[in-house]
């Protein structure tokens, strides 16, 4: 009653302004407790009784013209009739009717809040020019959803719905609201197929995919969106994340191609310096997969080798798929080459073209280690230091001292190595800690202090049981052992105290072989284990003569003061050249240089031959004996791996190990048919049967006479494999 009351007093107060169905409004305006319409012409408010927004029950409720919304109207007691077309989106688009003088109505569709004005829009035309012109006024990105979302679901034919559909999905993503963005872009793809802007669409879900994680839905988006619009303005975004995307997922084959590809199209785009970045450590990443560095298991060949079994167990005569070849050790490692001098040729350009990039610094780093896989440990250095000097963040002086150490270690400067490790350590890195620590003692392994480098790697046992290392560290522990027990008791007095101490340590080995079976640890345990064995024998008698082990590291040491870069060649040549002087102590230096060096070398196997030969003629069998069974485990095929095989059992002879030189000769003859060794062995088979030397051991037989035609030198040209 009090409404009726207040309404008739205000409409006795102010005259009444003719209105009329077809009038448009240009004006609402809003106070406290009504809402006022303003006609096109009239100055005075034509009030609409009843039109009360009763608060009762309400929260919070308070009605100024910045804070009216539909749901305030909605809620309250009025004559407008709300209707909510789209309520999973939430996009309010009313009809609003207003009752009016003698039951006349008019209508819009909608109320447009614009500062403190609230504008009606109609579904016509002009209502379509007036939304669309306060949609490119608007700078407020809540007022522009707001806006756009209602031109959308009030003209969805209009010519300008699909660049607000586009807008309102960028303005989303501006907003860091992706899910929304996300849908709208799809509403865009849908609702717009032969959109010039579907390729730029496509490709802001690739990259919402891909910030979101979904790395492999996001690849399939790129590689979909570039196959199509190459040309697009944002496919350069799109090709750098579908390589980004490719690095995440471990397919860096496919990353290398496609930072390539994006390096030779792109050269203005931001992203290029990042770019050359990235696709030099894929190189570098490459390399490693391929030199067995690092290992990656790809989910179809998991698939691959569930498929085999399935088929063995089936009974179905169904054809296998066609392997892809597999590349030879060489080739692999030829490749993994030229893919890190790709990266160092990479990581020297970024430092030439962006010196003050975010990354320059991180690039030299990481170029100091890549020098280190091209054996060029003295420039790694120099990188390494320089970094140590100009460094101000602490958290990476671990990573350079840890490097510096390996560079020291690699060129034989074992204990300034320990120094960098042990300094490494002392920073207490959860990464390059224990790294330093297993590195420490390796590098008393090779200065040949056994029983500290035995307790740094005890100790990286204990400490880090998880550490993908321990395999290693454990071989290397009790290789320390087991060279330290040979230096103490290699004597003809103490054997039965080496058999004593040996055999615990030979028998670990055995168990650490299989317990790693086709690992680097689980091979050198092997290989170790067999050594033992055959040292502790109980048929076998060996008398140690003198000269058995022999120490050349310090010739190698002259021999890499001397050239210190090699190359491997001139190291071989040289070594030859002293042989030929009878200079086998120098000699055996300058290839145990090459063999330390240069690991990866195409003379590794003439290097093995000719150092086991030095060690004979220093009568240090033993030694000569290890290093032909290196050439043999690395190509049982190779052109002097029967020689390698017979000389074994020739150097046992001089050992005076009957039985064991019988037991490599007749491996020459199992391995070699063919070879003219293996007619020697017979004979040297059948010159110790007839002497009784593999009957007798209890007196001193006299040397045997054997194999005379066979001098401890080079009986076959080599030279010609330089």
């Amino acid at each position: 009653m009090k409404e009726w009351v207040i309404a008739l007093f205000l409409i006795l107060l102010f005259p009444i302004t003719s209105f009329s169905t077809t009038e448009e409004f240009i004006e609402v305006r809003a106070s406290e407790n009504s809402i006022s319409f303003f006609p096109a012409e009239g100055s005075f408010p034509f009030l609409i009784t009843r039109l009360y927004l009763d608060n009762k029950g309400k929260r919070n409720f308070n009605l100024l013209p910045q804070s009216l919304s539909l749901k305030d109207i909605e809620e309250g007691s009025h004559l407008l009739k709300l209707e909510v077309l789209d309520k999973e989106k939430e996009v309010h688009t009313s009809l609003y009717e207003i009752n009016i003088k003698n039951n006349k109505m008019a209508s819009f569709q909608l109320l447009v809040l614009q500062g403190n004005r609230l504008i009606p829009i109609t579904r016509d035309k002009k209502g379509e020019r007036l939304l669309l012109g306060l949609i490119k006024q608007e700078k407020d990105s809540s007022s522009l959803i707001s806006l756009s979302q209602k031109f959308l679901v009030l003209f969805p034919e209009s010519d300008s719905s699909e660049g607000v559909l586009f807008n309102l999905a960028n303005i989303y993503e501006e907003r860091e609201e992706y899910p929304k963005a996300f849908f709208f872009y799809k509403k865009f793809i849908k609702d717009y197929p032969e959109s010039e802007k579907l390729g730029r669409a496509r490709l802001r879900i690739g990259k919402i995919l891909f910030g979101y994680g979904k790395y492999d839905e996001a690849r399939d988006v790129y590689e979909k969106t570039l196959a199509f619009f190459p040309a697009e303005e944002e496919s350069a975004k799109g090709l750098f994340q579908l390589a980004s995307g490719y690095e995440i997922g471990e397919d860096y084959e496919k990353a290398s191609a496609a930072y390539e590809t994006y390096l030779l199209n792109y050269l203005e785009d931001s992203d290029y310096p990042l770019g050359i970045y990235r696709l030099a450590n894929t190189y570098t990443t490459l390399g490693k997969i391929l030199q067995g560095k690092i290992v990656i298991i790809k989910e179809e060949e998991i698939e691959e080798k569930e498929e085999e079994e399935t088929t063995k167990t089936s009974e179905t005569e169904e054809k296998p798929k066609e392997k892809k070849p597999q590349l030879s050790p060489e080739e692999k490692e030829k490749k993994a080459q030229v893919y890190y001098i790709q990266a160092y040729r990479l990581y020297e350009a970024f430092l030439l073209l962006y010196s003050n990039h975010r990354l320059c610094f991180d690039s030299q780093l990481e170029l100091a280690i890549l020098c280190q896989e091209l054996n060029r440990y003295q420039e790694s250095l120099n990188y390494l230091s320089s970094l140590e000097r100009k460094n101000e963040n602490k958290e990476t002086i671990p990573k350079i001292l840890y490097y510096q150490g390996l560079a020291k270690q690699s060129i034989n400067e074992y204990k300034e190595s320990i120094t960098l490790f042990s300094k490494t350590m002392d920073y207490q890195n959860k990464e390059f800690a224990p790294l330093a620590k297993y590195q420490k003692g390796l590098s008393y392994f090779f200065l040949e202090d056994y029983s500290r480098g035995y307790g740094e790697l005890n100790r990286f046992t204990s400490l880090y049981p998880e550490h993908h290392l321990l395999s290693l560290a454990k071989y290397y522990s009790l290789a320390c052992l087991f060279y330290e027990t040979m230096r103490k008791y290699t004597s003809e007095e103490t054997f039965e105290y080496l058999q004593e101490r040996m055999t615990p340590i030979v028998e670990e080995l055995k168990e650490l072989a299989m317990n790693y079976e086709g690992t680097e640890a689980g091979a050198l345990a092997q290989a170790l284990s067999e050594e033992g064995y055959e040292i502790l024998a109980p048929e076998e008698e060996i008398e140690v003569v003198k000269g058995i082990i022999v120490d050349l590291s310090s010739y190698m040491e002259e021999a890499l003061n001397k050239y210190p870069y090699g190359p491997d060649k001139l190291l071989f040549e040289e070594g030859m050249a002293l042989v030929k002087q009878k200079k086998y102590k120098e000699a055996g230096g300058y290839f145990l240089a090459l063999l330390s060096r240069f690991p990866e070398s195409t003379l590794i196997i003439s290097a093995h031959y000719q150092l086991a030969l030095v060690y004979g003629n220093l009568t240090a069998y033993k030694q000569g004996i290890r290093e032909f069974k290196e050439l043999i485990k690395i190509n049982p095929k190779d052109e002097l791996a029967d020689d390698s095989q017979y000389l074994i059992g020739y150097y046992y002879l001089c050992l005076e190990s009957y039985k064991n030189a019988k037991r490599n000769f007749e491996k020459v003859i199992k391995s070699y048919p063919d070879s003219p060794r293996a007619l020697w062995a017979r004979k040297d088979i059948q010159i110790m049967e007839q002497k009784g030397l593999l009957e007798e051991k209890e007196e001193k037989k006299e040397k045997s006479e054997v194999s005379k035609n066979l001098p401890l030198k080079c009986h076959r040209s080599v030279s010609d494999k330089c």
